[in-house]
C-alpha cells in the first residue's frame, strides 16, 4: 500500500518551524538519518519533486523502475509517481524542492512540461557542467529565500526563482533522446495507459467502465489493480485529475464558475460544487478566492 505524501508532510517530517513555511513549497537537505525512515516506504507526492544528489548514492524504484542515483545526479519526479526508497549510503546527502499541484498553476506556461511522457519515464538526469552548477545555484537560492523568515516579497521571489529552474529543466529535457520505450511488465503496461487515458479524458469520462473497456479489462480488476499498486481506485484517480483541471481553471483564468462546470461535463453547477467541496473541503469560489483573489 502507498501513502500520499503533502508539502504538510515534508514540514513535519524535517520539522520546518511555522515561520519559514511558505504555501506549497518545501525546500530541504535530506541526510541519511531522514532518508533510512524512507526506506521500504512506498509513496507519492501530490506535485513535482526535485532533488540533486550532492553526496553519496540511493537506490529507488521511480514508477516501478529501479535507479541507482549518484553524486552529481537531478532527479525529477512528476506529480503521483509512486516511490520507494531500497537503501541509501549513510553518507547520502540531496536538495530536495517540492512543489504540490496549487503551486504550480502559478506557471500555466509550464502545463505541458508537468505532463510530459518523457519526464515521467526519464526521472533521472545528467546535466553538462554549467547547466549543473546553475541548477544546483538556483536551488540553493531559492532555499536561503525559503528559509527567510520574515520577507514580504519571499512568495514572490520564489516564484521567479522556481519558474526560471523549471524552465531549465524543460529545455534540458527537450534536448534529451526519448526514453518511453523501455520494457514493462504487465501490471506496469496497464496502469501506465490508465494514466495516459485518464489524464486524457478524466474531464469528458467520469465512468470507471469506459476505462476498463478502453484497457480490455473488468472494471474490478483494473480498479483492484489500481488500488494494490497505487494506493488509489479507479474512481480516485478520475476524481484527481478531474479537481486537478479544476483546480487549475479556477486559477489560471476568470472563467465563471458555470463555464468551468460545464468544461468539466457537470450538467449542473450545483452538482460541480458539491464535487469540489467532498473532494477539496472547500467550495469552488473560496478555492478561487484564497488562492487567485477572484471573486466571481
Amino acid at each position: 500500500m502507498s501513502k500520499p505524501l503533502t508539502t504538510d508532510d515534508f514540514y513535519d517530517v524535517h520539522n520546518i518551524n511555522y515561520s519559514q513555511r511558505s504555501d506549497g513549497i518545501i525546500i530541504v537537505n535530506q541526510a541519511y538519518q531522514t532518508m533510512d525512515q524512507f526506506v521500504d516506504y512506498k509513496h507519492f507526492f501530490d506535485g513535482i519533486l526535485i532533488s540533486i544528489m550532492t553526496e553519496g548514492s540511493i537506490n529507488v524504484n521511480i514508477h516501478f523502475q529501479k535507479y541507482n542515483i549518484k553524486k552529481g545526479d537531478v532527479i525529477l519526479i512528476l506529480p503521483h509517481l509512486l516511490v520507494e526508497l531500497l537503501e541509501t549510503s549513510e553518507d547520502a546527502h540531496m536538495i530536495t524542492m517540492g512543489l504540490s499541484l496549487d503551486f504550480l498553476s502559478n506557471f500555466p506556461v509550464l502545463g505541458n512540461f508537468i505532463t510530459n511522457n518523457q519526464v515521467r519515464w526519464q526521472p533521472i538526469i545528467q546535466l553538462d557542467h554549467q547547466s549543473h552548477l546553475i541548477l544546483e545555484d538556483l536551488i540553493l537560492l531559492s532555499q536561503k529565500v525559503f528559509i527567510q523568515n520574515h520577507s514580504e516579497k519571499k512568495t514572490e521571489v520564489l516564484h521567479y526563482l522556481i519558474f526560471a529552474l523549471l524552465s531549465l529543466l524543460s529545455e534540458k529535457y527537450s534536448n534529451l533522446p526519448n526514453g518511453s520505450n523501455l520494457q514493462k511488465n504487465r501490471k506496469l503496461e496497464i496502469i501506465d495507459k490508465f494514466y495516459m487515458l485518464v489524464s486524457q479524458q478524466a474531464y469528458k469520462q467520469q465512468n470507471v467502465s469506459f476505462y476498463a473497456e478502453k484497457l480490455h479489462l473488468t472494471p474490478q480488476y483494473l480498479t483492484t489493480l489500481l488500488k494494490s499498486e497505487t494506493g488509489k481506485s479507479m474512481i480516485q484517480w478520475i476524481d484527481y485529475f478531474v479537481i486537478t483541471r479544476a483546480k487549475f481553471l479556477l486559477r489560471s483564468t476568470n472563467d465563471p464558475i458555470k463555464e468551468i462546470s460545464a468544461e468539466l461535463n457537470f450538467g449542473d453547477i450545483s452538482l460541480f460544487c458539491r464535487y469540489f467541496k467532498r473532494n477539496t473541503g472547500t467550495t469552488p469560489k473560496k478555492f478561487r478566492m484564497h488562492y487567485a483573489g477572484v471573486i466571481n
